[in-house]
């Protein structure tokens, strides 16, 4: 499984979806990660309204 976290550094939700998202990746061969800094990549919060994906 891939997985993508947009996140920033000042977000609580998104420091622990990304520390969860590692603990994962150590513990299981079947998931992966990236993570995305959206400050550091100039994305806004419209882009990512943009690429909203609903089930």
């Amino acid at each position: 499984m891939q997985t993508v976290i947009f996140g920033r550094p000042g977000c609580p939700y998104c420091v622990r979806a990304k520390d969860l998202a590692e603990k994962l990746s150590n513990e299981r061969d079947d998931f992966q990660y990236q993570y995305v800094d959206i400050s550091c990549e100039g994305i806004t919060k419209e882009d990512l309204q943009q690429r909203q994906v609903n089930p």
